[in-house]
């Protein structure tokens, strides 16, 4: 089971890598359209980055309720920077 967890690891990381140099090269819309697919696909982490582009304006507009709702996605699998984006955003009643 060990060893079925780290290869679907090794996969998402590879999954990811795209998106990833992507948004190093500042293509931040081509990055949002290689997250999306795998975000709504259930990737915690690509939710995440998702939600940072989304809410962060570096996009052509700000979509504070789609990143609410990528966030809570992302929280709900467990990942801790992303429920503490989405505790920040509640409190400040963005979300």
């Amino acid at each position: 089971a060990l060893t079925g967890a780290v290869v679907a690891t090794v996969a998402i990381a590879a999954d990811l890598e795209p998106a990833r140099e992507a948004l190093r090269r500042h293509e931040y819309a081509l990055a949002a359209g290689l997250l999306r697919p795998l975000a709504d696909g259930g990737d915690a982490e690509a939710a995440f980055q998702l939600a940072q582009l989304l809410r962060g304006g570096r996009l052509d507009t700000v979509d504070a309720p789609g990143a609410c709702a990528y966030l809570e996605r992302a929280a709900g699998a467990g990942h801790a920077r992303a429920a503490n984006a989405l505790a920040s955003l509640v409190e400040s009643r963005t979300c």
